[in-house]
Order: structure tokens, then sequence, then C-alpha cells
């Protein structure tokens, strides 16, 4: 097995360094916040792991040719069905949130544990992991039908670019999303009862993505609608979708990393395709490389791990960063 080498995250090279604090009883010493920097790029990074030089070596090339039109989303599911019990108006709710672990079997299953939604969006939202955008799962919505508003406000406050799955099952769940703040509104194929819905919400909003759930097939909750990832994605393009999210069930949170032939296919549908399930940020490059527009990433990478794991407490009162603010969305179509 080659040498792992340790390069940037954002352009691979080598030349990376602890980032140090001027001023101080003892800089240089005490004086250290756990961050690196790329003496090439210049950039607060997370170090990347590579299973040897000629990995980092193809990384390099790839990130060469990524632009910043590119999307990294991290993907978040949120345990919003407990905050039910919990009095909200008494409590903070990032604290007592949960950013959870998912795997599917034939259903959803949320694994014990987490961390507080603090912890994570300070990780996600920190110069050196960079997102500006992710992917809020409101489980409560998608499993239960039944979003969690009042936790989703208290969440949502601390974003700029979110893009929200809480299980869209009507029209009128649509506008509850938008009105809570969200950038882009996820359909997931798991809630959406009918082609007549999608064709309602495309008429309604261009700020809102159909997300395709892969198990072998298309996880539908309409019975009619074609199961096969290359006729599910030609049926949105027929009826004016322009981008689609693909997740593979099958990859989510594993250790195999992501179908390679199946993000081909559904890149080929020749819509702008977000690709999630397995992927990871060293997978980024070659995704954009393949013509996706975009990266859904598993929510806990090493990576992110490691970087949760070394976070530094904020002091006490201090806002939780946010990620950089995207332009404002356009309006969803409809009057008034």
């Amino acid at each position: 097995m080659d040498e792992e080498v340790v390069g940037c995250q954002h352009c691979g090279s080598r030349r990376i360094v602890p980032k140090v604090l001027v001023g101080g009883p003892m800089a240089g010493m005490d004086n250290k916040d756990g961050s690196y920097v790329c003496l090439d790029c210049g950039r607060e990074l997370v170090p990347l792991g590579f299973e040897g030089e000629e990995e980092r070596q193809d990384f390099v090339a790839q990130a060469q040719t990524a632009g910043k039109d590119f999307l990294h989303i991290p993907i978040v599911p949120v345990d919003t069905w407990s905050l039910f019990n919990l009095p909200l108006l008494d409590i903070p709710v990032v604290q007592v949130a949960k950013v959870v672990e998912v795997e599917w079997r034939d259903g959803w299953n949320v694994k014990e544990g987490g961390v507080p939604f603090a912890d994570y969006w300070r990780a996600v939202g920190s110069k050196r992991y960079g997102a500006e955008d992710v992917l809020l799962m409101d489980l409560a919505g998608m499993q239960h039908a039944r979003p969690n508003f009042e936790a989703l406000k208290a969440l949502m406050k601390r974003k700029y670019a979110i893009w929200l799955e809480m299980g869209v099952r009507e029209v009128q769940d649509l506008f509850d999303a938008f009105t809570l703040g969200s950038q882009h509104v996820l359909l997931g194929s798991l809630t959406c009862s009918s082609e007549g819905l999608l064709q309602e919400i495309i008429e309604l909003s261009d700020m809102s993505v159909p997300l395709l759930y892969f198990d072998g097939k298309v996880r539908w909750s309409a019975k009619r609608l074609p199961t096969d990832l290359s006729g599910s994605l030609s049926l949105l393009s027929d009826l004016g979708f322009e981008r689609a999210a693909v997740l593979d069930l099958r990859r989510l949170g594993g250790r195999d990393g992501y179908d390679v032939e199946l993000a081909e296919t559904a890149i080929s549908s020749g819509m702008e395709i977000l690709f999630g399930g397995g992927v990871r940020e060293t997978h980024l490059p070659d995704l954009r490389k393949k013509g996706a527009v975009g990266g859904l990433l598993d929510p806990y990478t090493p990576v992110l791990r490691d970087l949760i794991a070394t976070q530094a407490a904020p002091v006490e009162n201090e806002p939780l960063p946010v990620p950089v603010k995207r332009e404002s969305p356009r309006g969803f179509g409809i009057d008034g």
C-alpha cells in the first residue's frame, strides 16, 4: 500500500502549515486554533489524506479544472422529530437539535448518537471547510409528514444557501418551505405522490429541485412513475426541470465511495446533476470533470469528523459562523 500523503483540500499542495495567530504572550506556542494554511493557494483548509503521491497528483490536476460554479453541498440530516416534546422557546435549539447519521434499510434508519447542530454547523460553515450551501434534511417531515416548523425557523436563522428537504407532499409544502427562507426546495421522490404534483411545482417555481432516491431503482411514492434512473430523469426533463439531484441510498455513509457508473448514467441525461451517496471531498474534482454541477457530501465524512472533533469551542455569545452569502433567489412565480 502506498504511503499516505497529506495535501491541501483546495489545490492539493503539500505545502501546508499550522496557522499561528499573531500576538499574545506566547505567540507561536499557545496561540494556535487548529487551522492549517496552504502556502501555495493561501487558503485555510482541512488537510486531506491521499493514498500515495499519484492520487494527490490526480487531485491537483482535477482541482485546477474545477470552477467556483461547482457546488459542494454537505447533507445535514437533523432529528427534528424528538424536538416536538421540548419547549423550544426556553432552550437553545441549535444545541439540542442533533445532526444524525442515517442509512437506508427499505426505510430510513437513524443511528444512535449524533452531534449538536451548532457544532456541526460551525464545522461546515468555517473558513477551513468553506461550504456555501447545505442540504438540510428535516427528518420529521420526511418520515412522519410533520415538518417541525418551529425548529426549522430556529435552525435556518443561521443560513444563507439552504437546500431544504422536508418531505414535500403537496403544493402547500412548497410555499411553507420558501416562507421559512429556503433558497432551494428539494422534491424528494420518496414523498412525491404524482406526476401532477411535479407539473404544478415546476409551473410555480424554478428554485425547486427534484431529488431522486435510488436503491437499485428510483423510489417514488407514486406507483405509476418510472423506476429506472434514465426514465425518471427523462420524465423530469420533459416536464421542464433543468436540474435534478440523485442520491444513491446504497452508498450513503459507506466506505466504498460513490458509484461511478450510476453517476455517469445520471450525468449523461443532459440535465444539470447534483450527485450524492458515498461522495467525499476527494471525489468532487472527479464529479466536476465528469460534468456534474455539484456533489452531495455524506453527512459524516472523515474530514468532517476530524473537523468537528478538533473545532475549538466558541467564546461566549460568539455567533456561529455562516457560509458566504450567495445571490438572493429569484421569486417563485407567484404574484404578490
